[in-house]
């Protein structure tokens, strides 16, 4: 339990440097393009739906296929966090009840 617990607590901390990171190319992307993204990529972390919903309203009018593949990328790396804590969550309850 302990090894998995760890395992879930390392993934959280890499998918949130991680969306920073994908957060800071799409910013640097508006910017090389000419455009000018008001949310700041470094508080993406804190506020999530803030700066991916500026974002994705703003690749609606640039259309870039790099900006595309980040936000791409991001939404699937949240799938796969979601599922994750799914299915530690329904592990400890298993573990707990079962």
């Amino acid at each position: 339990m302990e090894i998995l617990s760890t395992v879930v607590k390392v993934f959280l901390v890499v998918y949130f440097f991680y969306a920073v990171f994908l957060a800071h190319k799409i910013k640097s992307r508006f910017s090389e393009l000419g455009h000018d993204l008001k949310a700041n990529p470094w508080l993406s972390f804190m506020n999530i739906s803030f700066f991916w919903s500026k974002a994705k309203g703003m690749a609606k009018d640039v259309y870039d296929d790099k900006i595309n593949k980040y936000l791409s990328i991001y939404k699937q790396a949240t799938i796969i966090f979601y599922e994750i804590i799914i299915l530690f969550v329904g592990y400890v309850f298993w573990v707990k009840y079962f």
